[in-house]
């Protein structure tokens, strides 16, 4: 498994070739906490735990001065890392298979800094934005400008709503083994969208104007609406209360279904205690 770190300017430190070399990590383990109350397990859950990395520095043969190259590296690793620290804003360790930790790197210590082997190391301490969940992202976008295979679907027990061939039928995929929490951005215009997954509704009495934009998540539990020129007003109060609007997305295949054109992306986010390895 390879790791790259990526701040949130979209700088990137790859850590599997010259001259980063991810040498040891406990980035991958994982540990649930549990409460116990007359010797019953009274609640599982994760919590936010340090983790380190090592990474020896070792210039590239091509490099003459290497001296120099040794300090270059230093520093643009360090001001990669700091930025996001100075700025708040968290940046990603990403694995090779698409999942990222969002984290701080807040501590660094070296060894080896007389460089006898040609290596430099340095033990980094991070700090994950949650609790220590590994997170990809699976976009899927309903774009009614581009041809797409409808599905007309007849359900002979009944669903709380019915197929009809006036409503757009779409499916999308969780390839997450539980249900996964999610981003809805409806793009306008359009007034009061509503998306039907499988079973559940989720919709907003508003209206959007051309190039405006609202956005469900569920992880911050957050409604809102984007303006043309970028401000934000929150929505919250709009969401249809008839279902519950965060409702997580099942795992495998969904139907989606909306009966109104307007244009909409989901993004799933599969999260794990770990990355697979697979």
């Amino acid at each position: 498994m390879k790791f790259y770190y990526v701040n949130h300017l979209n700088q990137r430190i790859n850590l599997y070739g010259f001259p980063y070399f991810l040498v040891d990590t406990d980035l991958v383990d994982s540990e649930w906490k549990y409460d116990t109350s007359s010797n019953k397990i009274k609640s599982i859950y994760k919590e936010i735990k340090q983790k380190t990395f090592k990474v020896g520095i070792h210039p590239s043969q091509e490099e003459k001065d290497k001296e120099a190259a040794f300090k270059r590296s230093i520093d643009k690793m360090i001001e990669v890392f700091d930025i996001d620290v100075i700025e708040n804003q968290e940046g990603r360790i990403y694995t090779d298979n698409g999942y990222y930790l969002p984290c701080f790197v807040t501590e660094n210590s070296k060894t080896d800094l007389s460089r006898a082997g040609n290596f430099m190391y340095i033990e980094f301490k991070v700090v994950p934005k949650n609790e220590v969940y590994w997170i990809k992202e699976t976009k899927t976008q309903f774009n009614n400008t581009v041809e797409r295979q409808e599905k007309f679907l007849d359900y002979p027990n009944g669903y709380a709503y019915d197929y009809m061939s006036s409503m757009k039928v779409f499916e999308i995929q969780n390839i997450g083994f539980t249900s996964s929490n999610f981003e809805i951005i409806i793009y306008g215009p359009c007034s009061y969208p509503t998306i039907n997954i499988d079973n559940h509704s989720y919709g907003v009495n508003i209206d959007l104007l051309n190039s405006e934009r609202l956005v469900i998540n569920s992880i911050s539990k957050k409604i809102y609406k984007i303006f043309i020129d970028g401000s934000t007003e929150n929505a919250y109060s709009l969401k249809d209360t008839d279902s519950y609007i965060f409702e997580k997305i099942p795992p495998g295949t969904s139907i989606v279904s909306y009966d109104e054109n307007f244009d909409f992306d989901i993004i799933l986010f599969d999260e794990r205690s770990e990355p697979p390895w697979t």
